[in-house]
């Protein structure tokens, strides 16, 4: 029990204070930003304490951001000191947030300075307090379906005088006569996560947590851009990806952005004319990004890319170490115009990939993969029935990719008939050029395109995911 015997005297119990404080909901400033991508669910709160004491129950709610929109988007929400009750539960600051973009929901919550008073089931009198607490819960989906994670942080945690030992461990229960805390409480469901950095029950009175959140996310059932076997992780989550602080350009009639466009910190993307993007337009700190096309975007500003972009610059040096299956010095649809490979990774060496108005087929059995590490040019120009690469056979696609190594000249692509059903110039597979501009005048690339120097997706080019079935 607490030896302040003068402040317990007058301290309302705590289930007639939730009774008279019915309602009472110190929500915050509240931000909102939409964004679409799959289904997400979340919720962040700083502190819920439920009064289950009847007749009359009340919550007391502090920094709630309510439920996140299945579309996803952000909310957050923050408050500074409050005190209920003449300091029977005051705190100096709380906040909360939850967001959904991309292939991830994710939510947080803290308090900070915490200190209450609550009556246990046996009439007595207790006291809770804490320096600072956190929760974090997030839900993923990646290619073996939907994961989560989390967990808590509770700083300077004292109980009636005593400091309690907070271990970390998951459902760490600590049983007391009367009522009973639950520290780092997480309750789990396919693709859901709660997070409940304290839960204190009293029998017959009250139910209530201290600092919550609560993830959660459906997975579409929409074919991967590239398959996991070619090693690019999280950076296959975006359609257009730049990795630097460098330019993306996007203009010219509806050839179409299909997915996410990522923009790495301090980058600039510009968008003009009848382009779109499908997915949403994810900004990291710093980026920048100018708006004159006619359709309605999707933002998300100040989202973190580092895994991305840490997995792109991987997937590039693991693509260039492997050893070559194959070994061509020139690539242009003339000598070579079909490339066979066998189920499982095949590498295929070139110095130059220059094709004009010819095309080169890949082809091979179901669960044959390709990585092309081009170390020269990559360029394709027009003519005849347009420069291409295509996937034949049991290829797909998301089954190549294209490492083009180093510094040297730009990945082009032209050869005209941008906009609608773009185009002559197209490649099936994914370019990844971490050190080479990239310019599609017109071009089609039929996986993703990512680089960290300029990428030009200009006179109605298009860059496109395999839509959902």
């Amino acid at each position: 029990m607490n030896p302040s015997k003068s402040r317990l005297a007058r301290l309302t119990p705590w289930c007639a204070l939730a009774s008279l404080l019915v309602g009472v909901a110190v929500l915050g400033t509240r931000a909102v930003a939409q964004t679409t991508a799959t289904s997400f669910s979340g919720q962040a709160i700083a502190v819920n304490l439920n009064d289950i004491h009847q007749p009359v129950p009340g919550p007391i709610v502090v920094a709630d951001t309510g439920p996140l929109p299945g579309s996803g988007g952000s909310l957050s929400t923050s408050v500074g000191a409050q005190n209920f009750y003449n300091g029977d539960l005051t705190l100096q600051s709380a906040s909360a947030s939850t967001s959904g973009s991309g292939n991830t929901a994710t939510s947080t919550s803290s308090v900070q300075s915490l200190s209450m008073m609550f009556m246990d089931a046996n009439g007595g009198t207790d006291t809770l307090s804490f320096g600072s607490i956190s929760a974090n819960a997030s839900a993923t989906c990646g290619a073996s379906g939907a994961t989560t994670s989390g967990g808590s942080q509770v700083s300077g945690l004292v109980l009636n005088g005593q400091a309690v030992a907070v271990t970390g461990e998951v459902n760490q229960t600590i049983a007391f006569s009367g009522f009973t805390l639950v520290l780092n409480e997480q309750i789990t469901s396919a693709g859901s996560l709660t997070v409940n950095a304290i839960h204190i029950m009293v029998p017959g009175c009250m139910d209530g947590v201290i600092s919550t959140a609560h993830a959660d996310i459906a997975c579409s059932s929409c074919p991967v851009c590239v398959d996991p076997a070619l090693g690019l992780g999280s950076a296959a989550g975006c359609t257009v990806l730049e990795l630097t602080n460098a330019q993306v350009s996007v203009t010219g009639p509806a050839g179409g952005i299909f997915g996410d466009m990522c923009i790495g910190p301090n980058g600039t993307l510009s968008m003009s004319g009848d382009e779109f993007v499908t997915g949403t337009i994810r900004l990291s700190p710093g980026a920048k990004f100018s708006n004159s096309s006619h359709g309605t975007v999707h933002v998300q500003y100040n989202a973190d890319l580092s895994a991305e972009i840490h997995d792109a610059y991987a997937a590039a040096a693991n693509a260039s170490a492997q050893p070559c299956t194959q070994t061509f010095a020139k690539l242009d649809g003339q000598n070579v115009t079909t490339i066979t490979g066998n189920a499982g990774l095949n590498v295929i060496c070139v110095q130059d990939v220059v094709i004009a108005g010819r095309q080169i087929h890949v082809t091979g059995p179901a669960g044959a993969k390709f990585i092309f590490n081009v170390s020269g040019k990559f360029v394709l120009t027009g003519g005849g029935a347009g420069p291409q690469i295509r996937a034949s056979g049991g290829v797909q696609p998301k089954d190549i990719l294209y490492n083009i190594m180093g510094t040297g000249p730009d990945v082009a692509f032209s050869g005209g008939g941008g906009g609608v059903d773009c185009c002559a110039a197209i490649v099936d597979g994914t370019l990844l050029a971490p050190y080479r501009k990239i310019a599609l005048s017109p071009g089609l690339v039929n996986g993703e395109v990512i680089s960290g120097m300029n990428i030009s997706i200009v006179s109605g080019s298009s860059v496109t995911c395999p839509s959902c079935q």
